[in-house]
């Protein structure tokens, strides 16, 4: 790659976000409907059953996911990026069948733990969701590595369209929790038909013959990721599930809802994780200093973009149906955890260059802990809000500490009091947010005050963005 310039880095950060803001638009048109068709406990099952899709994603990826991305820009054994392709989807999709079987076989079991009912008809859904998204999975990161904004987004909206979209028009017709995961995974196998058909070059490049020494270096990678992969998810599901054993699937329905409008931050978040992988891994050696600069730059905007989310949430929760509002409470909690995840995707850079991937491990087993033991402690009083909390707490845990052992392989960052003073504001605003939730008044003011404190903290680098913003603008 030749010389990174900041309008260049810019344009393809909004080339590979393109997707997140067509799926937040398809997210906010979903969920006014979403939560005046569906039940708050026909909302909690579906939300379990994507949950427990996603536990058996972090087993059958056995890591190739990660492990592709990595290798991509320098394949092992002189393989081309095809063989690495197809050596990884092998693994996982050979994973998922076996996985397939044994869900089919013990489906009264299985069905059981997601939706509180034995169901053929569920765990036949569950299997052909899982191996649809492992194809799908990485498809996407064929399209992400190579830069490919327009199929990548294509893509990504489609996904979204099917697990958001489809079955709340579908409910329309049918508001029952098993009509909408039929309808979920039927588009989930039509959309890896669709793509396998594109994919059709690299899939079946070559008869596949395994190649025992790019297995191996792929396997060595991966498979240290498979317990943080879990742990990953467990924090992140900790709330669904402990709130299905301690309260009821109403109350998931209520949490997993204001978790999508959370995911609004994914308007910058999204982007940026899926450019700043590929970006990172090419040029750490020769761009170091513009590095530690996006580090500045994502952090302040991120904080700053959910200051503003908290300072009108008002207007985002007007369009939610009334069983759902109790969430208006914890939802800035709930926007620390994806502003947390992003920053850390910067200041943890040096554990996955240094190839030190068990250090994840340390970092998420930790989160995970003080996620269960905070949870716990202020579930009883505070119910839901008390889960929330403790996702939000968790995630401060995770960024502190995965900051540590980053910086010690690769430093990114360049002013520590500043990152601290983002992520002390963020959390005094959802704090005020939870505090004031009935004073209108004394809320709003709280938060835009803590607006104006990080704006001046963050001074140079909004400038900054601004002058490329105006300067991608005169190009134009």
């Amino acid at each position: 790659m030749g010389t990174i310039t900041a309008e260049s880095f810019i344009k393809k950060l909004a080339g590979f976000s393109m997707s997140t803001w067509i799926n937040c638009a398809i997210g906010f048109i979903a969920i006014p409907l979403i939560t005046r068709v569906y039940s708050t406990e026909a909302v909690g099952k579906i939300n379990l059953f994507t949950v427990s899709l996603s536990l058996c994603y972090m087993i059958v990826y056995m890591g190739m996911d990660q492990a592709f991305v990595r290798y991509y820009y320098e394949p092992p054994d002189h393989c081309n990026k095809q063989q690495l392709f197809q050596v990884c989807l092998a693994f996982s999709m050979g994973l998922a069948v076996l996985a397939a079987f044994l869900i089919l076989f013990f489906y009264k079991n299985v069905s059981a733990l997601i939706v509180g009912e034995a169901s053929f008809v569920i765990s036949v859904c569950f299997s052909i969701s899982l191996i649809s998204n492992v194809f799908l999975r990485f498809s996407g990161l064929v399209y992400r590595m190579e830069q490919n904004t327009v199929l990548y987004t294509v893509q990504s909206v489609l996904v979204v369209f099917v697990s958001k979209l489809l079955y709340g028009f579908m409910g329309l017709i049918n508001a029952d929790y098993q009509f909408a995961i039929i309808t979920m995974s039927t588009g989930f196998l039509v959309l890896m038909v669709v793509f396998c058909f594109f994919q059709r070059k690299t899939v079946f490049y070559t008869p596949f013959k395994i190649n025992r020494t790019i297995s191996k270096k792929m396997l060595v990678f991966g498979l240290p990721l498979i317990p943080v992969s879990l742990l990953s998810w467990l924090n992140n599901s900790l709330p669904q599930l402990l709130l299905k054993n301690f309260i009821s699937y109403s109350a998931i329905g209520v949490y997993s809802n204001t978790a999508n409008l959370a995911s609004i931050v994914q308007l910058i978040q999204s982007g940026f994780n899926t450019y700043w992988a590929a970006f990172a891994y090419e040029n750490y050696k020769t761009e170091k200093s513009k590095i530690q600069k996006v580090h500045n730059i994502i952090t302040g905007l991120i904080v700053l973009f959910g200051l503003c989310v908290i300072l009108f949430d008002d207007i985002i929760f007007f369009f939610v149906g009334n069983d759902f509002k109790a969430g208006k409470a914890f939802f800035p909690f709930l926007l620390i955890t994806p502003i947390c995840y992003t920053i850390a995707e910067t200041t943890g850079l040096g554990i996955n260059i240094a190839q030190k991937t068990y250090l994840n491990m340390i970092t998420f087993f930790v989160n995970t802990l003080t996620n269960f033991v905070i949870s716990i402690l202020l579930m009883p009083k505070l119910g839901i809000n008390g889960a929330a909390m403790g996702a939000a707490s968790s995630a401060i845990i995770m960024l502190v500490l995965k900051s540590v052992l980053g910086e010690k392989y690769y430093k990114c960052i360049t002013n520590y009091r500043k990152t601290v003073s983002a992520i002390i504001i963020i959390s005094f605003a959802a704090i005020c947010n939870f505090v004031f939730i009935d004073l209108f008044w004394l809320r709003y003011i709280s938060v835009f005050m803590l607006i104006i404190i990080h704006i001046l903290i963050y001074k140079s680098e909004i400038q900054n963005i601004i002058h490329v913003l105006l300067k991608i603008k005169k190009e134009k």
